[in-house]
């Protein structure tokens, strides 16, 4: 199996830890055939410490980019050039061990899944909404979603998170690779590959340490992003069930605290706004 890893970048010096993002994927037991940055015009130093760690270095129009149309774009690129699987992530995402990737791509060919996620932990001491919705969602024990996890999942089935996920690039391509998306291209190409008969795989042995900054701020604008994507791809996303049960469906696993309650409010009224205003 041909492998390539991709991680779309913007000013990854500046925002992230890209050192030691670099670093954890050099450490990595799993050979890879291709190492891709797709950087959309960094202002920093992004792309000259990829290349000085062995990456390619593919160049995005920043005024061009879109979550989905960008990675769709990758993904036919490594496909053309013989790739079977392609590993993406985010900037911000550091592998927690030596063999996260092995443990990745052993899930994506023992399932026969189109996709499979690993397992995000938080590294953040403090206890915030981000670190508990990632306590619930990525649980200790790996599964394998189809359509017949609908009913009791329902939107759940479809959710996987392109910041540490593989995909087998000629099952993502057949189902219609992703699509035009500015947030949550992930879901949605999830959503095709179970629309067609596919699996989704969560490989929980595959770690990584992944935070999001948790301002007022950033809490109303990734609940507004949700919402507005909601909105736009409803007829995809209709038959899996509202993001209201989801959120209800947590609580029934763990009650957070009063702080988290009130971050979560937050990040719901964005999601409301996002999605009917």
């Amino acid at each position: 199996m041909k492998i390539a890893l991709a991680i779309v970048t913007l000013n990854a010096t500046r925002e992230a830890n890209w050192e030691e993002v670099l670093s954890a994927i050099d450490a990595q037991s799993l050979p890879l055939d291709w190492r891709i940055c797709a950087d959309s015009e960094s202002e920093d130093d992004t792309v000259q410490i990829a290349q000085a760690h062995g990456w390619e270095h593919l160049r995005i129009q920043r005024k061009a980019f879109n979550h989905g149309k960008t990675r769709d774009a990758i993904a036919r690129l490594c496909a053309e050039r013989g790739a079977d699987a392609l590993i993406l992530m985010t900037q911000d995402v550091v592998l927690a061990d030596a063999d996260s990737l092995k443990h990745l791509i052993q899930m994506l060919k023992t399932s026969g899944a189109t996709a499979a996620y690993g397992r995000q932990c938080s590294r953040n001491p403090v206890k915030t909404l981000d670190n508990w919705q990632r306590a619930q969602t990525y649980p200790a024990e790996s599964c394998v979603k189809t359509a017949a996890d609908i009913p009791q999942m329902g939107l759940l089935t479809i959710f996987c998170s392109d910041a540490f996920c593989a995909w087998d690039l000629k099952q993502l391509l057949q189902q219609g690779g992703f699509p035009e998306a500015s947030f949550g291209e992930d879901m949605l190409a999830a959503a095709q590959a179970i629309q067609a008969g596919s699996a989704i795989a969560y490989c929980a042995e595959a770690r990584c340490y992944h935070d999001h900054a948790v301002t007022w701020r950033a809490l109303f604008a990734r609940g507004k992003a949700v919402g507005k994507m909601h909105a736009q791809h409803k007829v995809t996303l209709q038959q899996f069930g509202s993001a209201t049960r989801k959120g209800f469906s947590l609580f029934k696993k763990d009650i957070p605290r009063p702080s988290i309650l009130l971050q979560l409010f937050v990040k719901t009224w964005g999601y409301f706004i996002g999605k009917y205003l």
